[in-house]
């Protein structure tokens, strides 16, 4: 009875130290259990009565992962993947890491599945601004492989592959990091013999391009560029503005580096889960020091995937490619700061850096050298709020 009472202590250890990285469908290491198993051996019964108290006491840990449904589980990542063509015991969970959604790493969601006799999971966390190994398996790797998966980033997907040979089973894992979605993906099958066996053509069949931004879009809609046209020539406040939009507009009445400021937008869609009417484009106005309504033009972002945000002194509007922090300096709405990155034909990747305001730390060609300045400023537009925006009369908006 020994060698069980120090088996469960150890496979609880394990999985409260892995929290969410770890799972009862996926087993622990060969070579960790072989090594709680021998020290088992040499404990006295002294010990093994204590090891009994304590698998009593970790029995009771509650389980992390939470059965979920799809619609849970893409609200919580929304670059999601699916289940492949033929795959069957399909079942989704999530592990979440707390109560503020905002917060980085974010809470990880899990696709079970069968197919073709064999067990999958598939995982998705959204990691920030670098990629994070969630898999759960720790391994010493027989073969490591760099690879790129078709589909997944446009085709120039860069993943690795690994697979452990053991005497008993054989385990494939396939990790990838989407730098513009900021999220960490892993993908991990086991078989006694996986020999001639192609994870990479699973990890490929599981993108999902319904979830990518603007997939859902019709054809025939596109995102106003051009600036909304209200005749604000005899409005003194904002009321009298937001009298003029149309039925299917809606505003929001925000601060911005202390100043009052109204957005107006053509539509709105469902930006969080708590209803959050969001936009990906507003006309900006706000009202002078000599009380006069001031229209600053429009800011717009790339899509629904990144709605427009504000914080206390900013508005923030984003793309796969770029983000650009907006403020108000001088009467007028000006780019604070713009971080971008271009690809080539040959998926090399340039980073520049702009703004309106002062120099920047850039070549004349406004390149620099990394991506920093990008990522910090994707982090703090990720902190700031989703602006929610009011309905004109309540009536329903056009959905962008």
């Amino acid at each position: 009875m020994k060698k069980k009472y120090i088996m469960i202590v150890a496979s609880f250890f394990v999985a409260s130290l892995s929290a969410c990285v770890g799972n009862n469908s996926i087993p622990v290491p060969e070579v960790n259990t072989r090594a709680e198993s021998t020290v088992a051996e040499e404990n006295t019964e002294v010990q093994e009565e204590s090891y009994t108290k304590e698998a009593d006491a970790l029995v009771g840990l509650a389980n992390p992962w939470q059965d979920a449904t799809y619609d849970e589980a893409i609200n919580t990542v929304s670059k999601l993947f699916k289940a492949p063509d033929g795959a069957e015991n399909v079942k989704w969970s999530i592990c979440k890491t707390g109560n503020d959604e905002n917060v980085i790493p974010g809470s990880m969601v899990q696709m079970t599945f069968d197919l073709d006799g064999m067990s999958f999971t598939a995982r998705e966390q959204v990691t920030g601004d670098k990629a994070e190994d969630i898999s759960g398996m720790y391994y010493d790797w027989t073969t490591t492989e760099d690879i790129t998966l078709a589909n997944w980033g446009d085709g120039r997907m860069a993943a690795k592959y690994q697979r452990y040979v053991g005497d008993e089973e054989s385990v494939d894992v396939c990790t990838w990091y989407d730098i513009e979605y900021g999220a960490s993906y892993s993908l991990i099958t086991s078989a006694k013999d996986l020999e001639g066996f192609d994870l990479q053509a699973v990890a490929e069949a599981i993108y999902d391009p319904s979830t990518q931004p603007g997939a859902n879009m019709p054809e025939d809609e596109t995102i106003l560029e051009e600036k909304i046209d209200i005749d604000i020539s005899d409005c003194k406040d904002f009321d009298q503005v937001i009298d003029k939009l149309a039925a299917d507009m809606a505003y929001a009445e925000i601060k911005i580096g202390g100043t009052d400021v109204l957005l107006v937008t053509p539509g709105t869609f469902k930006g969080d889960d708590k209803g959050t009417r969001a936009a990906t484009i507003a006309e900006v106005y706000w009202i002078d020091k000599d009380n006069n309504i001031k229209d600053g033009g429009h800011v717009r972002s790339g899509g629904t995937a990144n709605p427009i945000t504000a914080s206390e002194d900013y508005i923030y509007a984003s793309g796969h490619h770029y983000v650009k922090r907006y403020s108000l300096k001088d009467d007028s709405l000006v780019i604070d700061l713009e971080a971008t990155e271009k690809f080539d034909e040959k998926g090399d990747v340039t980073y520049y850096l702009y703004s309106e305001l002062r120099d920047v730390d850039a070549d004349v060609d406004g390149k620099v050298k990394d991506d920093s300045v990008l990522n910090d400023l994707n982090k703090e537009m990720l902190e700031a709020d989703i602006i929610g925006f009011t309905l004109n009369d309540s009536v329903e908006a056009t959905t962008l």
